[in-house]
């Protein structure tokens, strides 16, 4: 999934470093590879058991304000969800983007 903007990508980012727990089951440890801040980890869980993660994006642009859609067809990846999955981010501000996977 990626995070689309109607105005260009420039100016946003996302990044594992804002990671959190909630929800439990997420293991999100980056090492010192910088690559590893891109990627979102998930523990097992049990079939019927939700896990959750939340990850962080950010507006680095000082005057844009970027909209975010976290598109994915339900028939293409029905265990999998974001929320918020639409927005905006307003110049050099941060939202927290819970994503939900159900085994």
């Amino acid at each position: 999934a990626s995070a689309n903007n109607s105005t260009g990508a420039s100016g946003t980012s996302t990044t594992g470093a804002g990671n959190s727990n909630k929800g439990g089951g997420a293991n999100n440890n980056a090492s010192a590879n910088n690559d590893d801040a891109d990627i979102l980890r998930l523990d097992d869980t049990p079939v019927g058991i939700p896990v959750q993660s939340v990850f962080t994006i950010k507006n680095h642009n000082p005057k844009k304000i970027f909209r975010f859609a976290w598109t994915i067809p339900s028939s293409s990846l029905p265990h999998l969800s974001f929320s918020p999955s639409v927005g905006h981010l307003l110049p050099g501000s941060i939202k927290d983007i819970t994503v939900t996977f159900r085994a």
